[in-house]
């Protein structure tokens, strides 16, 4: 049996003796003392209300500079030959472009001569800070007036295009890993200039949702407010045409106040025939996200302990011997496969 911690925000599927990380109702609001605490999973399953943390603070580093790699042909007498030409770019710069881009942007290549990069926006405040961006690139660029009340800014340049190209279509689109690894600052920098393109106030003034028709992309904008302390809650949609778009809410308590927790009442016990497979972390604690609902727990190998290689099952704490001792690995890996 399997033990699920579930509710519209929270939906974790963990072994009974799974670490959990969390707060009781009476510590976490009402005592003066509010702090997390660990139990094996088919300890706590049998409480009323159960607090379990879905977001905290992921440490980055600042990003000076990005570079883009251009190759190029010289011709020199009869010989062609190739090479590379770096371009540096601020990195507030980049990270502004790029959330602006895959919020609102698109590329297209004409007879492989011409490489452009497009951004629509309405007239207006959001306009003008593209603009204000795109006169820090080292690239040049046009704009467009449509008779629409939008403004087209196209950007010329062959090595940001091809950039921008690995990000493909609009449903394909995903945020990079180094936005996940910048730090604090630049990841809000990121976000409030990706809300310039492609996020929607709701009634209260304070809140924000995202619609996207890529599912990569809205996983990863719930992952960076995961790492800022906030925890938010995915929902996607079909609609009549068919198509289907993924929503993006950041969880408020009734204050108002950002949330990086959930109330779970619901505790189930689910039947469960197969493999289990676990990871350790230095702190043993990891962010999960299961069906786009994110969570913070242990794992089982902490709890479990180390068991004799005779016994059902085997688990051993592989920090970072995985990747260093081939002999632990194959062992590791025999296990899997042979199902021993």
């Amino acid at each position: 049996m399997m033990i699920n911690f579930k509710n519209k925000s929270v939906d974790l599927l963990v072994s009974p003796d799974h670490k959990m990380l969390y707060s009781s109702e009476w510590i976490f609001y009402k005592s003066k003392n509010k702090r997390w605490l660990s139990k094996p999973a088919y300890q706590i399953k049998d409480l009323s209300k159960i607090i379990i943390p879905q977001a905290g603070i992921m440490e980055g580093k600042e990003i000076e500079f990005f570079e883009l790699e251009e190759e190029y042909e010289v011709s020199n007498s009869s010989v062609i030959t190739k090479t590379k030409k770096k371009v540096k770019i601020k990195g507030d710069t980049f990270i502004k472009l790029l959330a602006i881009y895959l919020a609102e942007g698109s590329f297209y290549i004409e007879n492989g001569k011409y490489y452009k990069v497009r951004i629509v926006q309405k007239e207006g405040e959001k306009a003008e800070k593209i603009r204000e961006i795109l006169e820090e690139l080292p690239f040049k660029y046009f704009s467009i007036k449509r008779k629409n009340g939008t403004i087209e800014f196209v950007i010329n340049s062959k090595v940001l295009t091809k950039y921008m190209k690995r990000f493909g279509k609009s449903e394909d689109k995903f945020i990079p890993e180094e936005i996940f690894s910048a730090s604090q600052r630049q990841k809000k920098l990121f976000l409030e200039y990706f809300i310039l393109g492609d996020g929607y106030k709701k009634p209260d003034g304070k809140t924000f949702h995202f619609v996207s028709k890529s599912k990569k992309l809205i996983d990863g904008i719930q992952a960076i407010y995961a790492t800022l302390g906030i925890a938010t809650t995915v929902y996607d949609h079909k609609y009549k045409d068919g198509k289907v778009y993924y929503r993006l809410e950041i969880r408020k308590d009734k204050k108002g106040r950002d949330k990086y927790y959930s109330m779970v009442r619901e505790v189930k016990d689910v039947p469960y025939n197969d493999y289990i497979y676990s990871v350790t972390v230095p702190e043993g604690y990891i962010m999960v996200r299961r069906n786009g609902k994110i969570a913070i727990s242990g794992n089982c190998m902490s709890m479990r302990g180390v068991k004799n290689p005779s016994s059902y099952t085997v688990t051993s704490k592989l920090t970072g011997v995985f990747m260093e001792n081939e002999k632990t690995r194959n062992e590791f890996l025999n296990l899997i496969y042979n199902g021993k």
